[in-house]
């Protein structure tokens, strides 16, 4: 049996369908986290299909914890999930987030065309929040605001409304 790794993980969706069984999808909170995952990938079939037994606890910088001897966990102490700049990063990466931003109308931006690559889900980001750098995301500010209303919180609404 391996030794348990405490892995950080922000929950994006989930799932319960006829077709597609009960499913859950979490966002992992850094690179070391995926690599522990690559190596479980069947050889076999080169694809993931291993079984995990696992704990779940509430990381909530804002919890109570617990004023007496109780014996029940404190909410672990944890590093808030990535900056926005490399929330935006990921979500550029995936097909997901292009069919997301594919809803926006076009003439908010000089985008021409289908967004269906990393490259133009990114160009799209600086144009529609005119930034140069998504490094802008974490700073106070317009872009910031802009991003968190007009980007993050639709774009959760979306993944969860499936």
């Amino acid at each position: 049996m391996n030794k348990p790794k405490r892995i950080d993980l922000q929950l994006l969706k989930w799932s319960d369908t006829s077709s597609g069984g009960q499913t859950v999808t979490f966002q992992l909170c850094d690179n070391e986290a995926l690599e522990y995952f690559k190596q479980y990938t069947l050889k076999k079939k080169g694809i993931a299909g291993q079984l995990f037994a696992t704990a779940f606890q509430i990381a909530d910088d804002q919890a109570d914890e617990p004023s007496d001897n109780s014996g029940q966990l404190k909410p672990p102490t944890v590093k808030k999930p990535r900056g926005l700049s490399q929330e935006c990063a990921y979500w550029c990466e995936t097909p997901k987030f292009w069919e997301f931003l594919n809803g926006f109308p076009l003439i908010i931006t000089r985008v021409r065309g289908p967004i269906t690559t990393e490259d133009a889900a990114i160009y799209f980001i600086y144009e529609f929040l005119k930034i140069e750098s998504r490094r802008e995301l974490d700073s106070e500010g317009e872009p910031r605001e802009a991003y968190i209303r007009d980007i993050q919180a639709p774009y959760r609404s979306f993944i969860n409304r499936e």
